[in-house]
């Protein structure tokens, strides 16, 4: 269980480098995106995030809880990502307390932050909506208290070989990375092209490279596939061999009796 939809969801690398809209102003730009696709026939959806699922791209924090003792530095190293309002719905991931993130988190003063199922029992007995974490950086550089307003069920990260790792999501204060759309049917690959125009009216000078979710988990589990396919060859070119000889042993064995048998 993968904890994700990667059935109808369709993920469009952005590269803004070339863009000097995007670099003045990618939020803005990433917002107008999120609009005109969400208008599209046939979207149910769309986010945008620093990271997406099964992208092999991980980013690593430490965190400590706020009010209370902390465990070793080692055992509070869990993995982060930064999403839009709308991103859970997109993956098809429930939140399964408290809530989801919305505009407002987006530029209010307060951090809030989600934390994903695994995080929540290992260091909050399955309960933290409503407590504090902040994260460990610089001595110097202090960094504020987030407030845990929402429980995400847990999801693959970046490999389906590992169970879901501890997980924190913060809402996206600047927009970056790739963005995620989610059809209505179980067919998205007929939506690319529409996708991939709106974003062009949107700003020309974006690079978009598209693809289906459900290729990144198929190229996950490609090893396995492989080694199955040659061990069902091998199983195969076993049994013929099996065959044949059983075949040469029957054969000679009537053959020596032909006299008998005929008799």
């Amino acid at each position: 269980d993968t904890g994700v939809d990667r059935e109808r969801v369709i993920v469009v690398a952005v590269d803004a480098r070339h863009s000097p809209h995007a670099v003045a102003n990618r939020k803005a730009v990433y917002g107008r995106i999120l609009v005109a696709v969400r208008a599209l026939p046939g979207v149910a959806d769309a986010a945008y995030s620093s990271n997406g699922p099964m992208s092999n791209d991980a980013w690593n924090t430490v965190f400590e809880p706020v009010g209370r003792a902390a465990s070793p530095l080692q055992d509070r190293s869990v993995l982060k990502n930064e999403v839009s309002p709308q991103w859970f719905s997109t993956y098809g991931i429930p939140v399964i307390a408290g809530r989801d993130f919305s505009v407002f988190d987006q530029r209010s003063p307060q951090a809030v932050v989600i934390v994903n199922e695994t995080l929540a029992k290992r260091y909050f007995d399955g309960d933290p909506v409503g407590r504090s974490i902040r994260e460990v950086g610089d001595p110097g550089d202090p960094q504020p208290d987030l407030t845990i307003v929402g429980v995400a069920r847990d999801a693959v990260y970046t490999s389906l070989r590992e169970g879901p790792p501890a997980t924190m999501y913060l809402p996206s204060a600047h927009a970056f990375g790739p963005i995620s759309v989610r059809a209505e049917s179980e067919s998205p690959a007929y939506l690319i092209q529409a996708v991939i125009a709106a974003i062009t009216d949107i700003d020309g000078d974006l690079k978009l490279r598209a693809h289906l979710l459900a290729d990144d988990f198929s190229g996950g589990v490609a090893r396995e596939r492989m080694l199955a396919v040659l061990a069902a060859l091998f199983g195969g070119l076993a049994l013929l061999l099996a065959g044949v000889g059983l075949s040469g042993v029957v054969s000679y064995s009537v053959g020596a009796r032909r006299t008998e048998i005929g008799i």
